[in-house]
């Protein structure tokens, strides 16, 4: 940088050397000395297309240093991802980028990623500096080696005296190896409320660690499965994804869930995504195996079975039940979570397909010898022209059948009366 500028001091009109020290002053983020300085090799020769061109650049070098700046403020961690990657491609010195790239490694849960980084790019003197040191004890933490942790952070601290932050992170990381072994104690014994209410407390403890939070909400699942709170168990399961989406025992656990819940299709999903990550573990493929089995047995339904009804049942009693059942399932009823509303969709529709079949008398036939209208498989070709029934929409028959021609529960008006 010295020699460059002394360079263009002799030589203020050469170009050559103005350019040089504008990629010099961007590889390092000076980004407004680099834009100057290509901005005068345009004024000097208007004609060469290139100075243009690399003025462009820096111009939407700043654009994406500005958009990431903005990205990190609203915590928009994938944006930030995708733009640092664009960034260090060309601003490789700029140590401010470096810093803002592991934080938002980290936030991605890309801990390893982040190590890497920290051990392979940086300069020495970047990796001593307090703001690494930092990171690197995060990133060791939010990976679980607390001990390497904890070295790197005593160093810190013998520099950086009396740190309000570093001393809260002493603290934590002191602490959360303990609670967490206490609570798997407790859920070993078979106390699974006590243990949830113990995974609870330790999510209070470091609300940004998306790591070990996302192992603590899918162990509380566990727990919640235990004591038969299906909804809450799916709720926990699905925080514990979206804090960690490469949490593949996380995957695993929603997907016994699914099974339980009947619901084959989405366990095949989770199961898959496991074995395409895993695609040696046989425990995994085991499984998957079984909800493909499962998803298409499934695929025969028994429509008496989900009416709850038997096969010598009358018109009435299908009208009774499925009434009963159409008002117990509506996804405008149990949408207090989105867990619920998607097992009361799916259910909602199965009833509506159930009664449509049930309450037509040529579909009902047909489905008593054995051939679901509704499954393209077994009713084509029927009657000879490979045409088949429809359920038709669920909420349309719904309307139908209580009256009302608005949208979702409210349309049911009068209901009560029919």
């Amino acid at each position: 940088m010295y020699d460059l500028n002394k360079a263009v001091e002799i030589s203020p009109k050469n170009t050559k050397y103005l350019k040089r020290l504008a990629l010099l002053h961007l590889s390092v983020g000076n980004f407004g000395n680099a834009e100057n300085l290509l901005q005068k090799c345009v004024n000097l020769e208007p004609r060469d297309a290139t100075h243009v061109t690399e003025l462009n650049k820096i111009k939407e070098y700043i654009r994406n240093y500005e958009s990431l700046n903005d990205a990190k403020a609203r915590e928009d961690w994938g944006r930030c991802l995708e733009l640092c990657d664009k960034l260090l491609k060309e601003i490789t010195d700029f140590t401010t980028l470096k810093i803002t790239y592991v934080e938002t490694l980290l936030e991605n849960v890309k801990i390893q990623e982040a190590l890497d980084f920290i051990t392979t790019k940086l300069t020495p003197e970047e990796r001593s500096s307090d703001e690494f040191e930092y990171l690197t004890a995060l990133a060791l933490y939010y990976d679980g080696k607390y001990e390497k942790a904890r070295t790197v952070l005593s160093i810190l601290l013998k520099k950086v005296n009396d740190n309000e932050k570093l001393n809260h992170f002493w603290k934590i990381l002191k602490e959360i190896e303990s609670h967490k072994e206490k609570a798997n104690e407790i859920f070993k014994a078979g106390k699974y409320q006590e243990a949830i209410d113990a995974y609870t407390k330790l999510l209070e403890l470091d609300p940004k660690n998306k790591n070990f939070n996302s192992t603590i909400y899918a162990n509380r699942a566990l727990c919640q499965q235990k004591l038969n709170n299906t909804m809450e168990a799916l709720k926990d399961i699905n925080k514990s994804i979206s804090l960690n989406e490469r949490y593949w025992k996380a995957y695993v656990r929603r997907g016994n869930l699914y099974m339980a819940l009947k619901m084959y299709e989405e366990a095949r999903f989770d199961y898959q995504k496991v074995k395409d990550s895993e695609p040696d573990n046989k425990e995994v493929i085991k499984l998957l195996e079984e909800a493909k089995k499962e998803e298409k047995k499934a695929k025969k339904r028994d429509y008496y079975q989900i009416l709850g009804l038997g096969k010598d049942t009358s018109q009435d009693e299908i009208r009774k039940a499925y009434k009963k059942l159409a008002l117990k399932w509506h996804p405008d009823r149990n949408n207090t979570s989105e867990e619920q509303k998607k097992i009361a969709e799916k259910t909602f529709r199965d009833i509506n397909d159930a009664y449509s079949v049930l309450s037509d008398t040529q579909k009902k036939q047909q489905y008593d010898m054995g051939i679901d209208p509704l499954n393209p498989e077994e009713a084509a070709g029927m009657d000879g022209s490979g045409m088949h029934f429809s359920g038709g929409n669920a909420e349309d028959i719904f309307k139908m059948f209580f009256g009302g021609g608005g949208g979702g529960f409210g349309g049911a008006g009068g209901s009560n009366s029919k």
